[in-house]
């Protein structure tokens, strides 16, 4: 009897740990809301709001606005987001706490009337890319109305041909992640886009045995502890997509392998968006 009672007591604070719920980082910030719109000059700010407080998300950009790793696609109105963060120290931006490095996923298949808040400016500017002439209203020649524009191929595409040629000379694999918004097969201009060329491109390069496709599912970890998961056939989708346009462009179908995930994965809130993706392998 006080062998079991031992065992017991020893046990129960292992029983509270493992009760306890799995969140992510204090630092990260991962939640749904409705994005907010500020009438700011000369761009508008987004924002959001969570648990009583206001977050900076995203600036309006055109689409060809931003190339860079840390680059951020605002969200839409009537419709919710996935808002992925890192609280940052950075001083705050239209009155939001900044979160930085931020992933905005608008959660496109479902309306939401609720989210349609437009703010006034409350005497804040918002200075971001803005870029007009592919996609602006009016369209007209290339130009923006802010800093920081950004326009054509993105940084390193020299680089990049150096590179696959030097590869190119010793038939290396290639291996070339395509990386997603939550629950969307959507590839993101330019990079995304650019990316799956620059498979093919390599793979026409050194006359490649095939190419492997591999479509993953992804999950996220709120802040609240609950998991979201993408639709169960993400990863088919979005591997069938890669497929049908590595056709479109001319590689034969013979010399392509495709597979998926159907289980869903986060990383326990630290970087979810990560497993969003196309793994695309360049086989020699």
């Amino acid at each position: 009897m006080r062998t079991l009672l031992a065992f017991a007591t020893a046990l129960a604070p292992l029983m509270s740990l493992a009760s306890e719920p799995v969140l992510p980082p204090p630092n990260h910030l991962n939640f749904i809301a409705c994005p907010m719109v500020m009438d700011t000059e000369p761009v508008p700010c987004w924002v959001t709001e969570y648990q009583g407080e206001r977050y900076f998300i995203a600036v309006q950009s055109g689409r060809g606005g931003s190339t860079g790793d840390d680059r951020v696609v605002p969200p839409q109105l009537l419709h919710k987001a996935l808002i992925e963060g890192v609280i940052s120290d950075e001083p705050r931006m239209c009155g939001g706490i900044v979160l930085k490095p931020v992933k905005v996923s608008t959660i496109e298949h479902e309306l939401d009337p609720s989210c349609n808040t437009m703010l006034p400016s409350e005497g804040y500017r918002a200075n971001g890319p803005r870029s007009l002439g592919l996609d602006g209203d009016p369209p007209g020649p290339r130009k923006s109305t802010a800093v920081g524009e950004s326009f054509g191929p993105r940084p390193g595409y020299e680089e990049r041909k150096a590179m696959y040629a030097k590869m190119a000379s010793t038939r290396e694999p290639l291996t070339i992640t395509i990386s997603y918004f939550y629950d969307s097969t959507y590839l993101i201009y330019p990079v995304e886009q650019e990316q799956v060329e620059d498979a093919l491109d390599y793979a026409v390069l050194i006359n490649a045995s095939r190419i492997d496709i591999h479509g993953g599912r992804g999950a996220a970890l709120l802040s609240n502890g609950e998991v979201v998961a993408e639709r169960p056939a993400m990863g088919e989708m979005r591997a069938t997509k890669i497929r049908d346009i590595l056709i479109d462009f001319g590689w034969p179908k013979e010399k392509l392998r495709v597979s998926w995930d159907t289980e869903a994965k986060h990383n326990n809130g630290v970087e979810d968006y990560k497993l969003r993706r196309t793994i695309i392998d360049i086989v020699p």
